[in-house]
């Protein structure tokens, strides 16, 4: 079922691991704004061998389906009454912290463009670097003024994507990164109470922040509050010290975004589904119903009858969820956890989810 393959951080194939001597069960997780996490492989292997090294890349198939690809990063040995070799491996995206953008050079500099010019930038500089990435990345249409000081590459993605509450950022397991709007059409559709093994919703309140002491190239220090989540749920106080914004337009929409996003309590919803779990996503009536033109505009008839396997899905996908009460409820996904037995799917957009579940028992 599994085949999980070794290459050297050229991309030149060492080795194929015998799924037999895998001792543990394949899992990992994906988020929206990263990537792939870690994947631990615990080989029932002498100490002594060496086939595998750090720095090489892992990639593993379910069948023919490519769903995971890593670096290794560490190797530990244990020795008691057998031996095993266990490999971690760090998701593509962990190269990002180890890279300082630059021109030319030159590590300090600043930039006024719109982040797709930037974050497209970011990518062709790493390629130089480790030829791994291939883009999908749109513009926002709002230029930005960016500081570079010695920035690594991922302190930089996550303060452009900062600034509208609607793009994200994502780097899958062929290397494709991406940095675009959301989606608003569902091409994923499941049936609640059928391929839903489980559902479970979490309301959380301690990362609420609704009071920003912001310090800026732009001003020196300004502080942004949201009353009403003030009186809701008490003060929540953050400093952020963000030297990198030089213009009071990207301010705003930093400040803006970060009180957006962090004034309210988190809620998630869990979708539990069996790893197994095939589905099509056809067209209907109501789909029609409910969208714009607009919103189809980019939907070919082959995504919408397409089979598709459940570990498809990606982090900033939009899903529905049938038989909830009504048939288009949609939600994004922000995480997989990918196991062999099921994939968990947390969502976000949960608004009236306890209604919903009471009214269907």
């Amino acid at each position: 079922m599994y085949t999980i393959k070794t290459y050297t951080n050229t991309g030149t194939y060492k080795t194929t691991i015998n799924p037999n001597i895998v001792k543990n069960k394949i899992r990992f997780s994906a988020t929206i704004n990263g990537g792939l996490w870690q994947l631990i492989l615990t080989l029932d292997l002498l100490i002594t061998d060496t086939s595998n090294t750090q720095g090489d890349i892992v990639k593993v198939w379910r069948n023919t389906k490519l769903i995971y690809s890593g670096i290794i990063d560490e190797i530990e040995l244990s020795a008691t009454s057998t031996q095993e070799i266990s490999l971690l491996c760090t998701w593509y995206h962990s190269l990002f912290t180890r890279f300082l953008y630059n021109e030319g050079g030159n590590y300090i500099l600043s930039k006024t463009a719109d982040p797709w010019v930037i974050t497209w930038a970011i990518v062709d500089l790493l390629n130089t670097k480790y030829n791994l990435f291939s883009k999908d990345i749109t513009n926002t249409g709002t230029d930005v003024v960016y500081d570079f000081e010695y920035s690594t590459i991922l302190e930089t993605i996550k303060d452009l994507v900062l600034f509208w509450d609607d793009y994200y950022w994502y780097v899958d397991q062929n290397g494709k990164f991406t940095f675009k709007q959301k989606e608003t059409v569902s091409k994923n559709r499941i049936t609640f109470k059928k391929e839903v093994i489980s559902l479970d919703v979490e309301y959380d309140a301690t990362t609420v922040i609704n009071k920003l002491h912001l310090h800026t190239k732009t001003w020196a220090y300004k502080v942004f509050e949201d009353a009403t989540s003030i009186s809701t749920y008490w003060l929540k106080e953050k400093y952020i010290d963000n030297q990198s914004i030089d213009s009071a337009t990207a301010e705003d929409l930093y400040w803006n975004e970060y009180i957006a996003q962090n004034k309210d309590p988190k809620r998630t919803v869990r979708l539990t589904v069996s790893s197994e779990y095939s589905y099509n996503s056809p067209l209907t009536f109501d789909d029609l119903w409910d969208s714009t033109f607009d919103d189809l505009w980019d939907v070919t008839f082959d995504e919408l009858v397409e089979l598709k396997q459940i570990s498809d899905l990606r982090p900033g996908e939009i899903i529905q969820i049938r038989n909830i009460e009504k048939d288009f409820w949609n939600l994004i996904i922000n995480k997989m956890t990918y196991s062999e037995e099921n994939i968990i799917l947390e969502l976000d957009n949960t608004e009236n989810l306890f209604q919903l579940i009471e009214n269907n028992g």
